[in-house]
């Protein structure tokens, strides 16, 4: 049987035609005509239009945010200059104090320098810091210090500079024979200070967790003051009159605690050393919690000195004469 060729299925593309896919489950491919080609190649370079330009768009987006943070750090650094030279104009003026770190190796190497000079190149404690002599030196003693140290700020230089005169200072006039009584009573002062801060730091350590909310709440000022006593194996407790029974229960507490761990460990010099009971201390009143600082009648309020009423009322302790003796509880002195 002869096959009639316009009913046979021709399965690729005839001259001049282009080959259009059909979904699967066409029994035949339809052919793309001449007319439909430039109608679908136009819609695609249409679409290929917008993506490019929304690429645009984005690009000059990102360029101009690039532009804003430019700008942005540029004025950073401008106001860090600013601060730089405000900071330098601070360490210019005497009066002004400047409370920068000092790196310790920084302030060694003032020391150093300024020992390396002649005495005539040193700075005169006898006069002021402003003083045309000890500015020559302070200029002398940047100069090196930043020849030396290239990395600091010529803020942090002067300030050091500035330091050391004053430790300087400090030793000239300590050594003066007037002020013998004053240098023996500030490094009384710093001695018993230094006790204290001991104690706490040493108390500190036999807290409990659900003490520790009390405890946070007091510092070492609210420690007994301790003394020298009469042989090198006794030390004299002065008590603090102003501090309740509360906190010393709280703190003889921890002091037993303290007790129970060196006979554990062994003896020690400060368990070995005999504690005796000393008169009141006179260190002054400092604010506390209620619980730990007793409440002072006005009568006695009255007595100190203008200065300290005047800080105990900025602290919020009431000193005014009008509180009658009637409101005066002997329960708030525990």
């Amino acid at each position: 049987m002869q096959a009639n060729e316009s009913n046979c299925f021709y399965p690729g593309p005839r001259p001049n035609q282009a080959l259009a896919f059909t979904p699967v489950g066409c029994d035949r491919v339809r052919p793309i005509t001449s007319d439909e080609t430039p109608n679908s190649i136009t819609a695609i370079h249409q679409k290929l239009d917008l993506v490019l330009a929304g690429s645009l768009e984005q690009t000059a987006a990102i360029e101009e945010l690039r532009k804003e943070n430019a700008v942005l750090k540029d004025k950073l650094q401008e106001m860090n200059g600013e601060m730089q030279a405000l900071k330098e104009a601070n360490c210019q003026s005497v009066g002004t104090r400047v409370h920068l770190k000092i790196p310790p190796n920084v302030s060694a190497s003032v020391r150093a320098l300024h020992s390396s000079y002649r005495p005539d190149n040193q700075f005169h404690p006898s006069e002021k810091y402003r003083a045309e002599c000890n500015q020559a030196v302070k200029n002398c003693l940047v100069t090196d210090l930043r020849t030396k140290h290239t990395s600091i700020q010529e803020a942090v230089s002067k300030s050091a500079v500035y330091r050391y005169y004053e430790s300087r200072r400090r030793i000239f006039n300590d050594a003066k024979p007037s002020r013998k009584d004053k240098v023996a009573n500030n490094n009384r002062k710093r001695r018993n200070r230094q006790a204290q801060k001991n104690l706490f730091a040493r108390r500190s350590k036999y807290v409990r967790r659900e003490e520790m909310d009390k405890w946070q709440e007091l510092s070492y000022q609210h420690m007994t003051e301790e003394s020298g006593g009469e042989s090198a194996d006794e030390i004299t407790c002065h008590p603090l009159p102003w501090r309740s029974d509360a906190a010393t229960k709280f703190i003889k507490k921890l002091d037993n605690r303290h007790k129970k761990d060196i006979l554990k460990r062994g003896s020690s010099n400060l368990q070995a050393k005999n504690r005796v009971l000393g008169s009141p201390s006179q260190l002054p009143r400092v604010p506390g919690p209620e619980w730990a600082v007793v409440h002072e009648p006005a009568a006695v309020a009255n007595q100190q000195p203008a200065s300290t009423r005047r800080k105990m009322e900025r602290d919020g302790h009431h000193t005014s004469s009008s509180d009658s003796d009637s409101d005066f509880n002997i329960a708030d002195l525990i």
